[in-house]
């Protein structure tokens, strides 16, 4: 480092080491995009019921999954004058509340070990929901 004296060189160590020790951070935080998804799903909240969006002869449908694949779930309310979620309340997921003409989407992780969990709408349990399978 011709030229350069020991505390500008010292100034310029400082500056890699915060610029090394920053990108480690971003690595190791996670703060770098998540993984992609193995799965999307998209479901649509119609006439008090959910269906898979475009198979609208099945209300409610059993849902499969496989244990250990990263999901992405997409759910759109087409019900006028209604306001719908999505959730899996054995397994805290949830999507927010969605008005009429809005959509949210979900990530998770299928947990694996034998279980039997249920998926509703929260506001309209009794009228919304349907088993999940776990493969």
């Amino acid at each position: 480092m011709t030229g350069m004296t020991a505390a500008a060189a010292r100034w310029l160590l400082c500056g890699a080491l915060i610029c090394l020790a920053l990108t480690v951070g971003v690595v190791a935080l996670g703060w770098l995009p998540a993984a992609k998804p193995d799965s999307e799903l998209v479901l649509v909240a119609r006439d008090m019921t959910f269906f898979r969006d475009g198979q609208f002869d099945t209300p409610n449908p059993p849902l499969q999954f496989t244990a250990g694949t990263r999901v992405r779930l997409v759910l759109r309310n087409e019900d006028p004058g209604m306001t719908h979620n999505f959730a899996i309340p054995a397994w805290s997921v949830a999507t927010r509340d969605l008005d009429h003409g809005d959509k949210a989407q979900i990530e998770f992780v299928v947990p694996g070990g034998p279980s039997h969990p249920a998926y509703e709408c929260t506001p309209h349990a009794r009228l919304m929901h349907g088993p999940i399978e776990i493969r």
